[in-house]
């Protein structure tokens, strides 16, 4: 009887452990997963990407954005030191993303016209 009992709680187990993974669980311990952080990066990006577009202030077409575990970078230029600060506060408000880096940005004055 024992036996049995051990045969069925191994069952469940198993079964339990192939829906969760089904279910998008994270992988077990000592497994990382490269496409989890490759696809949350890449949605980073174009959420990053996105919010910048959006603002209504200022033009940020010439900026280019990475995204590396949670990093943002930014670079490329912008009209005005006052746009760089407005970019990192954009860019720093996208859930998941956890540091700005913006030294990478340059200010043309040629881009206000």
């Amino acid at each position: 009887m024992p036996r049995t009992l051990v045969y069925f709680a191994a069952l469940a187990l198993s079964v339990f452990s192939s829906f969760a993974s089904a279910q998008g669980a994270a992988p077990p311990p000592g497994q990382p997963s490269q496409e989890v952080a490759g696809t949350t990066d890449e949605a980073l990006t174009k959420a990053v990407y996105s919010a910048l577009n959006a603002d209504p202030n200022y033009y940020y077409r010439h900026v280019n954005v990475r995204v590396d575990k949670g990093v943002a970078t930014l670079s490329g230029t912008v009209d005005s030191s006052a746009a760089i600060y407005r970019a990192r506060a954009i860019a720093g408000k996208v859930p998941g993303v956890t540091r700005v880096v913006t030294n990478h940005l340059k200010i043309d004055t040629q881009l206000r016209r």
